[in-house]
């Protein structure tokens, strides 16, 4: 007796048992399903770790000397790191370490750097303490607007109790301001006030930050008790820094800094202003990190915000915008329901060759198979996503595959009048061996998809796991539950044969298909048996053609499709030292057309209501594309009415708003997209690489005006900008005979423009910094900096242009270094409907870019973006089929005992695929 035999006649024998084992997969599974968060797609990490150096005050090439190259020599030689790309910006650094998981953990590289790191010593005095994290993934999932007439430290209030009121909710953990600025006390001082007094800046700082403070003095320890001492003294208000002393003469009087200075407890100089539907706001942004779930979390919010409302100070309003939970929540329906609907069709399709109680036994498999999916995706740590769903939904026709073959043996051998039992047993144990070796190498075929490299295979890694999951538990159903319920139905099986009307119409249907055989399908095998060289060829040609359409680019092959949301954003932006007024004025004009959509009659929503139904606005920051802050930028972001309610496609609604807005003069970009769901990299991405800022511009303006020549070929543009205006200051030669330094020059002048710390102080949650300056009107013209003066160490003072010389240039808004040399990239979009990225980056590589090379030997190029994720999973998917290819031709001649049947079967592989490239042209 074989094992299958007594496996099988086990369960045939204990229909108890075998009923027991399908509930508790199907509890587990229901279970499981309360116990899965909610989002779109799966959460991945993205292998890096970021460095960030705050330097106040500093150019990007000051940031660059000072900060980046320093880190970058510091990483060098990390066992795991892949790439070291660094931005140099105004006022910070920042470093990215992107790294490969086999080799390093994440916890392990962060010690790393983080010794690294502080191991340097040289960074500028005037840069904060680096930061070094990993880079999270956050999917944003609700916004919320507050918004109205109050005044901006009343909307900061609001929007900062909301943040603190949602992280008080265990459900989230992730809540984000935008729209406002950082409380500031700002010191002003006259230079003719400091010359009068004999003041310099320094001294200013240095009574200040000796004045307010509270320090901790250690313990007392007496005989009963212990008794802590500390000196307090700390200023937290403007009134507590006005009245601070800084002149103390001898007679008793003294002069304070509100004599001298104007004190104001208000915010940092930063050009950012929020508008919600045209109104001054703030945004509070709440994201989903790790196994949150999107729907809880929105709900949360909503709730929240019903509760709040009625307690809103005067002048304040509240918006819900942005809510990503309905797109999940739809998209995830929309697959439930489609799924419902296969499932449906499939039982219906059984049903027509089978009796109804064989039919209801298999089709108990699905469910079955189904939950034990569900169990993978709880135990491997996964959620209800989109790729779930579709693997879910792909599995559907295969895992009703086994119980329909084993189902149909049964039914014949209990139609030749067997014992029940045994025609059960003796019809499963026939069928196993080819039963089961299908469903391995269905395994197997999917396998490779747990192998494929990137960000790619981090987000489809869930596909295979739900699709094995669920064959392994259709087979065990198949083979053990599935003959338990047949042994139960098989007198039910022999009665139906005989005189019911589905007996008669399966009779019926049976004729018709077995004409068909006889007419149609058997004498066009007889032709292809006799004709085997006509039919290769045939099919041989059909690859060819098949090959040729993705060769060529008709049918195009993209890593990820693009899945819309109802969000469009429009970025501007203005040279670098535009002023704020500037920008205002061009995001005030896209509101004015964004609202002025809703009237359009072109784009007329199918379903009542306003096509857009929230607008926000942000001046001096980019929040959504990369972030960006400065005067010379503003974003503005439109909220439309969901797809299936406006039945207005989104390309022709950018395209209107397009039209409306027109040209925006002195804007250095107008960028306007769609808000895109999964990986959003452009199709073409060429990195250029050297050390010369200048010829790499010129490089990028060659390669950004070949792109151009292409059809189908738009938004191109390059990641290299040019900076403020600078006025840079050098040291006249003899100023040391006078006492002054370089050293003396940059700090003063640091001092009186940008500002000297005094102090920071911790009011509530925020951490506010103390400044002092000159005055604005000591600092708003390049003539009035001629105007200063430059103090000696012994206190005299030195006209500024007596020991400075000075020299107008202008720099670049952001230097990007990767690998040691410094970057410019080229990107583009591609209409996939007229051109095809992978043959334009072809046809640049093969003559272009080495013609471009020889003009330039001194820059280097590599491809990036979405054509290098595609050939690094595409080469690492095929290296993990060639694997399974060869243990499938194993499996399969070990059942067959044979060489050549292995490779006619798997031959049906190749015209698949070409199925499916012809499903797709």
């Amino acid at each position: 007796m074989s094992l299958w035999h007594h496996l099988i006649l086990t369960f045939v024998r204990n229909p108890v048992f075998a009923n027991l084992a399908a509930l508790g997969i199907l509890v587990g599974g229901i279970a499981a399903v309360f116990d899965l968060p909610r989002e779109t797609f799966p959460d991945t990490s993205v292998d890096y770790v970021l460095v960030t150096v705050p330097y106040p005050g500093a150019n990007p090439e000051d940031v660059e000397r000072g900060v980046c190259i320093k880190i970058e020599q510091a990483v060098e030689g990390l066992p795991g790191v892949r790439e070291v790309v660094a931005f140099a910006k105004d006022d910070r650094g920042e470093v990215y370490i992107a790294f490969d998981p086999a080799t390093v953990s994440t916890g392990e590289l962060l010690r790393r750097v983080q010794d690294r790191v502080s191991a340097i010593t040289s960074f500028p005095e005037e840069t904060d303490k680096p930061v070094i994290a990993e880079v999270i993934f956050r999917e944003p999932v609700i916004n919320i607007g507050v918004h109205g007439s109050a005044p901006e430290r009343t909307i900061k209030h609001v929007a900062e109790e909301i943040r603190r009121h949602l992280l008080a909710n265990w459900t989230i953990s992730q809540v984000q301001l935008s729209g406002v600025r950082d409380y500031e006390v700002s010191i002003r001082l006259k230079e003719e006030t400091l010359k009068r007094y004999s003041l310099t800046l320094q001294q200013v700082i240095d009574a200040i930050s000796q004045s307010s403070l509270d320090l901790p003095a250690g313990t007392v320890r007496a005989h009963h008790e212990e008794v802590n001492v500390r000196t307090v003294g700390q200023r937290y208000t403007a009134a507590d820094f006005e009245g601070l002393t800084i002149i103390a003469h001898p007679d008793g009087t003294s002069v304070c800094l509100g004599q001298l200075a104007e004190v104001r407890d208000s915010f940092a100089e930063t050009p950012i202003r929020g508008r919600i539907n045209g109104e001054p706001g703030a945004t509070v942004t709440v994201f989903k990190t790790g196994r949150e779930d999107i729907s809880r979390i929105a709900d949360v919010v909503h709730r929240f915000v019903a509760s709040a409302r009625p307690d809103l100070p005067e002048g304040i309003n509240l918006a819900i915008w942005g809510d990503s939970s309905r797109d999940v929540d739809s998209r995830l329906e929309m697959l439930v329901r489609n799924g419902a609907g296969g499932m449906g069709l499939v039982i219906v399709c059984v049903l027509l060759f089978m009796d109804l109680s064989t039919t209801l036994a298999v089709a108990v498999g699905i469910p079955v198979a189904f939950a034990g999916a569900v169990v993978a995706i709880r135990l491997t740590g996964n959620s209800i996503n989109m790729i779930s769903l579709l693997g879910l939904l792909m599995v559907t026709g295969i895992i009703v595959d086994d119980a329909i073959v084993i189902a149909e043996s049964v039914r014949s051998r209990a139609r030749r009048g067997l014992d029940p039992e045994l025609a059960v047993v003796e019809g499963t144990e026939l069928v196993a061996s080819p039963v089961l070796m299908s469903s391995l190498t269905t395994i197997v075929a999917f396998v490779p998809l747990m192998y494929v490299s990137g960000v790619m295979g981090k987000l489809i890694y869930i596909l295979p796991v739900v699709v094995i999951s669920a064959i392994i538990a259709s087979g065990v159903e198949a083979f053990f539950i599935l003959p338990a319920h047949l042994r139960e139905w098989t007198s039910g099986i022999v009665e139906a044969s005989s005189g019911s009307w589905r007996a008669g119409f399966r009779r019926r249907l049976d004729d018709g298909i077995d004409r068909v055989i006889e007419r149609v399908y058997q004498p066009a095998l007889r032709w292809a048996l006799n004709s085997r060289a006509v039919v290769a060829g045939a099919a041989f040609a059909v690859a060819l053609v098949a090959a040729g359409l993705v060769w060529s680019g008709r049918t195009p092959f993209v890593l990820f499709p693009k899945i819309d949301s109802n969000v469009v954003i429009a970025a501007v932006r203005f040279p670098d030292g535009t002023p704020a007024k500037v920008s205002e004025a061009a995001i005030e004009h896209l509101e004015r057309t964004a609202q002025g959509l809703n009237n359009d009659p072109a784009l007329k929503p199918w379903a009542e209501g306003r096509l857009v139904q929230n607008v926000y606005s942000v001046v001096g920051e980019w929040t959504h594309l990369r972030y960006q802050h400065g005067s010379a930028f503003g974003e503005v972001t439109l909220e439309l009415m969901p797809a299936e309610q406006r039945r207005v496609d989104m390309t022709k609604v950018i395209e209107h708003w397009r039209q409306s807005i027109g040209t925006i003069p002195d804007a250095l970009t107008v960028d306007i997209v769609r808000q895109q769901l999964g990986p959003t990299e452009k199709p073409i991405e060429i990195r250029l690489l050297g050390d010369d800022l200048e010829e790499l511009e010129r490089a990028a303006d060659d390669v950004a005006a070949k792109l151009a020549e292409y059809a189908g070929v738009s938004g191109i543009a390059k990641d290299l900008f040019p900076g403020k205006r600078e006025l840079r200051v050098s040291l006249r030669p003899g100023s040391e005979n006078l006492g002054i330094t370089v050293a003396d020059l940059a700090t003063q002048l640091r001092q009186g423009l940008y500002g000297g710390e005094a102090v920071r102080l911790q009011r509530g949650p925020d951490e506010v910094k103390v400044m002092v300056s000159y005055d604005d009107q000591d600092r708003r013209s390049l003539g009035a900096i001629e105007e200063l003066s430059i103090r000696t160490r012994d206190g005299a003072a030195v006209p500024f242009h007596d020991v400075a010389e000075t020299q107008m240039v202008r720099g670049y808004s952001v230097i990007t270094r990767q690998d040691h040399q410094r970057r410019v990239r080229v990107l583009a979009d591609v209409d996939e409907h007229y051109a095809n990225a992978e043959r334009i980056v072809r046809d640049l590589g093969a003559g272009f870019l080495p013609e471009l090379q020889s003009k330039y030997p001194d820059i280097s190029y590599v491809f990036d973006g979405e054509r290098k994720r595609i050939n690094e999973s595409m080469s690492s998917l095929l290296r993990a089929s060639a694997v399974a290819g060869v243990v499938m031709l194993a499996l399969l001649g070990a059942v067959l005992k044979s060489y050549a049947q292995p490779l006619i079967i798997m031959a049906a592989i190749p015209l698949g695929m070409v199925g499916a490239i012809f499903g797709h042209a």
